[in-house]
């Protein structure tokens, strides 16, 4: 039997921006953030998310809320986004 692939789920740039703000302004970490917008109850469900709001909220730091706009596939192709120092 074959496995189906999850297609990966995409998110709106206002809830990314919702789950970020809310973070920043009362001072949660990771999980409690995780815990609170997607919730989840176990520890390895909330790793996985834990991991995509790091990603969201390094970009909302560095881009803005444009930042979270763009995706991968432009920010490679057409070179915007910050270049990393490590990685110039």
């Amino acid at each position: 039997m074959e496995k189906t692939q999850k297609k990966p789920r995409q998110y709106s740039v206002e809830f990314k921006l919702c789950a970020i703000l809310d973070k920043l302004e009362n001072g949660l970490n990771y999980f409690e953030t995780v815990r609170k917008h997607w919730n989840l109850s176990t520890t390895a469900e909330a790793n996985k998310y834990a991991n995509r709001l790091k990603l969201w909220e390094r970009k909302y730091l560095e881009g803005g809320v444009q930042g979270l706009r763009l995706r991968r596939a432009f920010v490679i192709a057409f070179g915007f986004g910050v270049c990393h120092p490590c990685r110039a």
